[in-house]
């Protein structure tokens, strides 16, 4: 009853908040931490997906681990990563029993509130009733897919400053647009694209009808499945 009392307050002061807030949001660059605190050092083979790292002044997010092992040397592992301050990947291989930097990060729920007059994002802190205004850009179009009140994104921060915005994992969405499938006819084999109901273009496999309901993975707007009534 509470967190309901404190949620219906921040929606009836959120005209003035939009205004206040909105007139004094930091450019973009200025909510990425030059310096960082680093947390502590693990073997290269204790690395697990999720894990943030520090290599060459650059924090990384561990998105896949591999552990090979080769006689007589110790194995190594192959790492694919990505950098989250400009979302680029890319693979590294990192010795067994080679030191790595660990980077502890803050994470927070957050649901999607809609957007300031300078349309950038005000989402709401589901523990603690904290809002954030996150630019539009940092989300690189992918905005499309939040839903007001009901969209729930992990804000990830390095000493208070904001860092990474994970979005829902998985969407639902209706196909808007695409080539009717035509049984029997040659498919091609990597499918066909489709216009969503919310302006973006995925691709889907051939038997995909407009006006089909489909789940999409976040964030590369990837095909998973028609959703059935």
């Amino acid at each position: 009853e509470h967190f309901r009392a404190m949620h219906a307050l921040y929606r009836a002061s959120l005209p003035a908040l939009r205004s206040r807030v909105g007139s004094r949001l930091a450019a973009p660059s200025a909510l990425l931490p030059r310096v960082w605190s680093h947390g502590y050092k693990v073997s290269a083979g204790e690395l697990k997906k999720g894990m943030y790292i520090d290599k060459g002044g650059k924090i990384f997010e561990i998105m896949k681990c591999e552990h090979q092992k080769v006689a007589m040397r110790g194995g190594f592992i192959l790492a694919e990563m990505r950098n989250i301050f400009d979302g680029s990947k890319g693979n590294d291989k990192f010795r067994s029993a080679e030191n790595v930097e660990i980077v502890e990060l803050e994470s927070g729920k957050y649901t999607y509130e809609g957007l300031s007059e300078d349309e950038n994002f005000l989402l709401f802190e589901n523990d603690t009733g904290d809002s954030k205004e996150i630019p539009k850009e940092r989300l690189k179009g992918l905005d499309v897919y939040l839903e007001e009140e009901e969209s729930e994104c992990h804000i990830i921060f390095l000493e208070d400053k904001i860092v990474d915005i994970h979005l829902p994992k998985e969407v639902v969405v209706t196909v808007e647009k695409c080539d009717p499938y035509v049984k029997g006819q040659q498919a091609a084999p990597t499918g066909k694209p489709a216009l969503l109901d919310n302006g973006r273009t995925v691709k889907v496999p051939n038997y995909v009808e407009k006006g089909e309901v489909i789940r999409v993975r976040l964030p590369d707007e990837v095909f998973i499945e028609r959703v059935k009534d």
